[in-house]
């Protein structure tokens, strides 16, 4: 079960390899950008991906240099509420109802905030680590990061998991007044949405973003309840703004084959654009949901219920996209379609379910928006995804006649058994640091080399955007190296105090590190 509480405002910042954070009331806590990896995803508190406004990286790939895939995504919590059809969402092309809001915290006048953190963060360990249960209290990751004593013993926020080298985590609902500012004829399902994003910066694992949602229903009982996740693919190869005409669909299930000769079945949503010799792709991978083997109260086995094609612009009845709760519903609760064998402006939903909920009932569901530079490519990152989530198995309770093996505790997005199996390039950069860190204005970036040749060292601000470059192509020698950064831009302005990236490749490899400039 989801914790029954609310999630105050606080921004979390990462500082360094090793994250040491400082905790900061945000008065911008609507969006933040995942920005480690490869893949730039905007996230909000209200249930949106992506940059609708056309202003950042909108699932761009590969980094700032790559392209946008993506107008928005958003999602769809449908149900059945005596008989009626209900659907709580933040956009569905036709317009955007907002009916998922943040709202503000009775702890402030700020709006619920997005907190950022990261693996091992502020007593966030996991088990196996020997901090799994940090206040001794024989409970696991009971405290999450919300600004609140969840457990009641007078501490704050103590002992809650952490994942990833960036996380997001955010708090909304379709019940509260801000909900029905936008859409005057919603009909809320009471819902409480925790949401987590993750993002990896290791080169294996940086070209996908995570996604957690928990919905805890504070309704009436709900009959033939799905998720959906919405998408208005912007795939801008041809770098005409505006041009979405000549986006493809694609849909697969079934098993993709890791370097290592391993199967992993994937579930996969896609779109793509080719331009003369020049493709992209992406997608959205479904990871898990609830199931009941007897199929009653949830579906049978982890799958997509439905996957919809829509066109822009045209009526619903002749393809178009839904604009109502009873249309949406339809669309979410029906069965897979064939992508067309055209291009056109596409819209797609992928839809899980049906659930069977109960008051004060939770429910997980766990995706992936993943990018790849052709088909086969965007398969196995999405295979890759699927693997780091499903995590590894331990022996837990020391009984070898439970689980699998004895391996009965399975922790989920568990990097640390991939990493050590599989290595795509040769380690050539690592101790990338900086101090001091907070600084205020001058800091020193310390990095070591195995291997010669030539390194980019760049500094990038939280949406993404190079603000400086420091090295281009430099070649430097194997050993020691350090850069002083002055918190400029690259014509001589100081910056803004805040979170700033530290990147440097060398060698096909990338790390980054976070700093905090202080004003």
């Amino acid at each position: 079960m989801v914790k029954r509480s609310v999630f105050v405002c606080l921004l979390l910042f990462g500082i360094g390899v090793v994250p040491v954070y400082a905790q900061v009331e945000s008065r911008d806590s609507d969006s933040r950008t995942h920005c480690v990896g490869e893949l730039l995803l905007p996230v909000t508190n209200y249930g949106i991906f992506g940059a609708i406004d056309g202003n950042e990286p909108s699932a761009r790939w590969p980094g700032l240099t790559g392209i946008d895939h993506l107008r928005l995504g958003a999602l769809w919590c449908g149900a059945l509420v005596s008989g009626v059809p209900r659907v709580s969402c933040s956009a569905n092309g036709v317009d955007f109802p907002m009916e998922l809001q943040a709202g503000v915290s009775p702890h402030s006048s700020l709006p619920f905030a997005i907190y950022e953190s990261a693996e091992n963060y502020n007593n966030g360990d996991r088990y196996p680590h020997p901090n799994w249960d940090f206040d001794g209290d024989g409970r696991e990751d009971e405290d999450p990061r919300d600004g609140l004593d969840n457990d009641g013993d007078g501490m704050y926020e103590e002992d809650g998991a952490t994942i990833s080298d960036q996380m997001f985590s955010c708090f909304y609902k379709d019940n509260i007044p801000e909900c029905y500012e936008n859409s005057p004829y919603h009909q809320a399902l009471d819902l409480h949405v925790y949401q987590e994003t993750y993002q990896w910066s290791t080169p294996l694992l940086q070209d996908f973003v995570g996604l957690r949602f928990t919905v805890l229903n504070w309704g009436a009982v709900e009959e033939d309840f799905y998720f959906g996740w919405y998408a208005d693919w912007r795939i801008l190869l041809d770098d005409l703004p505006g041009d979405d005409s000549d986006d493809r669909i694609g849909f697969y299930t079934g098993p993709v084959e890791l370097d290592d000769g391993k199967l992993i079945d994937v579930h996969l949503a896609y779109a793509w654009e080719v331009t003369g010799e020049q493709a992209s792709y992406a997608g959205v991978a479904l990871l898990d949901h609830p199931v009941d083997p007897a199929g009653i109260i949830a579906p049978a086995t982890v799958g997509f219920q439905g996957f919809r094609i829509f066109v822009a612009d045209l009526p619903y009845e002749s393809g178009g996209e839904p604009w109502n709760d009873s249309q949406m519903f339809t669309e979410m609760s029906s069965h897979v379609m064939t992508p067309p064998d055209s291009v056109a402006d596409y819209r797609t939903l992928v839809s899980s379910g049906p659930f069977q909920v109960s008051y004060r009932d939770s429910l997980t569901w766990q995706l992936a928006i993943v990018a790849g530079a052709n088909e086969a490519e965007l398969f196995k990152n999405a295979a890759i995804a699927t693997q780091l989530y499903q995590g590894q198995a331990f022996d837990r309770d020391e009984d070898p006649e439970t689980g699998p093996d004895g391996l009965e505790h399975i922790v989920h997005w568990w990097p640390h058994q991939i990493l050590t199996q599989v290595s795509e390039h040769p380690q050539r950069v690592s101790a990338l640091s900086n101090f001091p860190n907070p600084f205020n204005p001058m800091t020193e970036i310390r990095f070591e080399l195995s291997e010669s040749g030539p390194v980019n060292l760049s500094i990038f601000d939280v949406s993404g955007r190079r603000v400086a470059c420091l090295l281009s192509g430099a070649n430097r020698a194997v050993g020691s190296h350090s850069v002083t950064w002055s918190g400029c831009d690259d014509t001589g302005n100081p910056l803004a105090g805040g979170v700033y990236l530290a990147r440097l490749s060398a060698g096909g490899v990338r790390t980054e590190a976070k700093m905090v400039l202080m004003k």
